[in-house]
């Protein structure tokens, strides 16, 4: 599933594929993708004939800005992706397409059909995202921050790591990577964390962030973990059970929480039973 790297990288890939670029016609199948209102002919409507303005991302939401007030939010789900294209044959999965003037095809491709494609009045952009936390890249992350933000709940930090109200942005793999850096155990209860966790955990977070930024600076497209057949793992531990820890050498264990496979080190990230944390 993509997570705030992931659609950060694909905001930054539509910039610049979109920049300067009039949409000449779009087209969109009738699947559950398009989302509200919007059907195949409003797509090909509201879309035909626009220019990009900006893109704006949110954790894990985008909006295309378009002149004349056209707005098109965008979610991924958990296997949606634009690609682009010249004079190739139309990519398996494809559900919506906009034809560029200079000849280039962006294909939105989702093969599980769970992300979003709706056109929405670009101002609608601020509603969309109201219920969403801090996004860590746009708005920044220290201690005090997210010591505000996991203040007072008995959750387990990862439920709350997941928690798109709490932060914009995180999902399980990158949680989970966070955990393992600031050496914390996924299962803790989230006010239990020391003013020391909480500060490694915020530089985690910040950490798995731009590690995962950088290692898809080489891809033109978003590649999931289940795509890289050809590449090694990036990550830490997520991915990587019964592999030994890259810090101790112990071997990766897993649970479940909330769902969600949770990796991490019996050794480093011990589970420790306190009380929570008084007077923030």
């Amino acid at each position: 599933m993509p997570e705030l790297p992931e659609v950060e990288h694909q905001a930054r890939a539509l910039r610049r594929i979109l920049e300067g670029a009039r949409i000449e016609r779009a087209e969109a199948d009738a699947t559950p993708v398009l989302k509200g209102k919007t059907t195949p002919a409003t797509f090909a409507e509201a879309l035909a004939g626009r220019s990009l303005e900006r893109i704006e991302r949110v954790g894990k939401q985008l909006l295309l800005s378009f002149d004349a007030g056209t707005g098109l939010a965008c979610h991924l789900g958990m296997t949606g992706k634009w690609r682009s294209r010249v004079g190739d044959e139309p990519p398996r999965h494809g559900r919506a397409r906009l034809f560029l003037h200079d000849g280039c095809v962006l294909d939105y491709v989702d093969m599980r059909m769970l992300g979003r494609l709706e056109i929405v009045p670009r101002d609608a952009f601020a509603r969309i995202v109201s219920s969403l936390g801090p996004d860590p890249l746009r708005d920044g992350l220290d201690a005090s921050r997210l010591a505000a933000r996991i203040a007072g709940t008995p959750r387990p930090i990862k439920n709350v790591l997941l928690d798109q109200t709490v932060l914009a942005g995180l999902g399980n793999i990158h949680a989970t990577e966070a955990l393992f850096r600031a050496r914390v155990h996924p299962s803790r209860a989230a006010d239990s964390l020391t003013p020391a966790e909480v500060e490694a955990l915020a530089d985690g977070i910040l950490a798995t962030i731009t590690h995962a930024l950088a290692a898809h600076e080489r891809d033109d497209e978003i590649v999931y973990l289940s795509d890289r057949t050809d590449a090694p793992n990036p990550f830490l531990v997520y991915g990587r059970a019964s592999e030994p820890c890259p810090r101790c050498g112990t071997p990766i264990r897993t649970l479940t929480i909330a769902g969600r496979t949770s990796p991490f080190c019996p050794r480093c990230q011990r589970l420790i039973q306190s009380g929570p944390r008084r007077g923030r």
